[in-house]
């Protein structure tokens, strides 16, 4: 994913110990998150399984919110900031997550990489950025 995209701008930002911490709107808003392990492993799932054409949601089922994924970088990086909502930022819409039970019901599945794993993983990526100067 491009590094201007939310979740890595807001790793750097974290690793970097951003304070005040800048969200766009209230940061209430909020995604479904799923790693692209996890993404690789249905659509391969997928593609053996499914023959007609069913169109699948791909994701955790879970809505987690951006001051929540800021809460868990921030966390990584060992500091608590003060966080700013850009409230005359646009926001998109205020959340967007899948119902992943005809997934789990007829091919068994369910994403194996947490949230906290899969934005530690983006988190330890940040940080070696930042520690090379880019």
């Amino acid at each position: 994913q491009d590094l201007s995209y939310p979740i890595p701008a807001i790793a750097a930002r974290a690793a970097r110990k951003e304070d005040p911490f800048e969200v766009w709107g209230t940061g209430k808003q909020g995604r479904d998150f799923v790693h692209i392990d996890d993404v690789l492993d249905l659509t391969l799932l997928a593609m053996d399984k499914i023959s007609d054409g069913t169109a699948i949601n791909i994701g955790m089922g879970k809505l987690t919110s951006f001051l929540e994924i800021i809460e868990l970088f921030t966390s990584f990086a060992g500091y608590t900031p003060t966080i700013k909502p850009l409230l005359d930022k646009p926001v998109g819409v205020h959340s967007r997550y899948c119902d992943m039970s005809w997934v789990e019901e007829h091919l068994g599945w369910k994403a194996r990489i947490s949230t906290e794993e899969g934005m530690r993983r983006v988190y330890d990526a940040a940080v070696a950025r930042v520690k090379a100067g880019e």
